[in-house]
């Protein structure tokens, strides 16, 4: 069993609660990374990792995974014959299942508001990074903003608002309305992890200022922030949550079960993806690798 500390405020939202890693290893050009789901407890500053389990057991590249509101299954992301796609794992039957067959590429699914969507980052044919939408069972793609690119990572903060990170130089957090596509720039140069704060109209995010992160939560609709903790306090996290659960692997990422208030997340890099070309005369498209723009959900490659 792995234990490590975490401030206090944190520590007292954790009871047993189900959580996601990704491990990468090595595996030549190509990231071989892995979704683990295990059990967290605590008391006090004090944090337990239980048994781990790996829900995806298959080489290749299997990633940015996010729990749906029911806690009841996972999408994530799956690199597979050239093409990048979301599937679902199924926590009680251990199954896993492909939502989406475009020949476009996607990532980073989050169920929208309402349940009946989830919206999903897509990698256009000219290579266009924007936000799309899907039915549950991966019909029906709609552009949600049309006029936002690259977008790399989304939070929805209710039925029509949503903080998004956008590549750049520097990167920027964007608060759009999905019913207008109107964005206004409400920070700079942030990090990839943007959640939407439990019990408050609110996102949180990593915003680097001067070579030192800090963890900041902010107002939507004024752009008011507040600092809420220096990403060291939960650097140990990550570091000793990297030795394990599998050998020889480092832990990358952490996404906990949306009920329970804490979501962690660590890493950084790019990742390597497909773009999908169609034949100038028809038929089949023909793919060619790029990588995808941006930081990456995880580091891949990055072993002990």
């Amino acid at each position: 069993m792995l234990h490590t500390s975490l401030p206090r405020r944190a520590a007292s939202a954790l009871a047993a609660m189900s959580f996601l890693c990704v491990a990468s290893a090595a595996s030549g050009q190509s990231p071989d990374t892995e979704l683990f789901v295990g059990e967290i407890s605590g008391s006090g500053a004090t944090v337990s990792f239980g048994a781990w389990k790996n829900v995806t057991q298959r080489a290749g590249y299997d990633n940015q995974p996010s729990f749906t509101p029911d806690s009841r299954s996972i999408l994530y992301t799956v690199q597979s014959d050239g093409q990048t796609d979301i599937y679902r794992h199924d926590l009680a039957t251990g199954s896993n299942e492909r939502v989406t067959s475009t020949a476009e590429s996607e990532y980073s699914a989050a169920v929208m508001p309402g349940g009946d969507r989830f919206s999903a980052i897509r990698v256009e044919a000219d290579s266009t990074q924007r936000l799309w939408s899907f039915r549950m069972d991966g019909s029906a793609p709609e552009l949600v903003l049309s006029d936002v690119a690259p977008v790399g990572y989304q939070a929805w903060l209710d039925e029509r608002t949503l903080a998004l990170f956008v590549l750049g130089r520097p990167s920027t957090l964007q608060i759009a309305d999905s019913r207008t596509g109107e964005p206004q720039i409400r920070a700079h140069d942030i990090g990839r992890s943007l959640h939407r704060v439990p019990g408050r109209h609110a996102v949180s995010f990593i915003h680097r200022d001067g070579g030192v992160a800090t963890i900041r939560s902010m107002d939507p609709h004024n752009g008011t922030a507040t600092d809420r903790a220096p990403d060291r306090r939960l650097a140990g996290l990550r570091l000793d949550a990297g030795r394990g659960p599998h050998h020889g692997c480092r832990i990358d990422a952490l996404r906990v079960r949306p009920a329970d208030r804490l979501g962690v997340a660590g890493g950084r890099g790019s990742v390597r993806r497909r773009r999908t070309r169609h034949h100038p005369a028809g038929g089949q498209p023909r793919r060619t690798t790029h990588r995808r723009r941006g930081d990456g959900a995880v580091r891949a490659l990055k072993t002990r």
